[in-house]
């Protein structure tokens, strides 16, 4: 999937929609325990989906409008983890296989190409990292308002 500059709006959404639905069977087939589990539905599905589409959307284009969004749906998706995996180092660890689930996609998309271009790869990494602080400042303010076991 190469960046290209006479591609339609239309044909990157297209694009983005088909990529998202390949990034998310991935990545849920890596995190869970039963590799052949639905999809989630409900607000935890719409906000994973979300991320990684907005994700693409970053990486795709050179754009600084969208990082914003992109912030928000990360924690969005910080705040729909269950309180049993409240874990900074377990939402990392979510976040590097997404982002090696992304670079396999985009690679395998390119294959005509031979390889994702380099900036799109700079933007991938760049938005990962704006993703990784967005939730783990959630996370940081939701431990904050924790009630103490007594």
């Amino acid at each position: 999937m190469a960046d290209q500059s006479h591609s339609t709006p239309d044909a990157d959404a297209s694009e983005i929609a088909a990529l998202t639905t390949r990034v998310l069977a991935a990545w849920r087939k890596r995190l869970r325990r039963r590799k052949d589990g639905p999809s989630r539905t409900g607000e935890r599905g719409d906000c994973e989906r979300h991320l990684v589409s907005t994700l693409l959307r970053v990486s795709q284009m050179d754009d600084e409008q969208c990082l914003p969004a992109l912030a928000a749906a990360a924690a969005h998706y910080a705040t729909e983890q269950p309180t049993a995996r409240f874990s900074p180092r377990g939402l990392d660890e979510e976040f590097v296989a997404l982002r090696q689930i992304i670079e396999k996609q985009l690679t395998r998309a390119g294959s005509n190409t031979a390889a994702p271009s380099v900036a799109r790869l700079g933007r991938l990494d760049q938005a990962m990292s704006i993703v990784a602080k967005a939730a783990g400042s959630h996370l940081d303010e939701r431990a904050s308002v924790r009630p103490i076991d007594s």
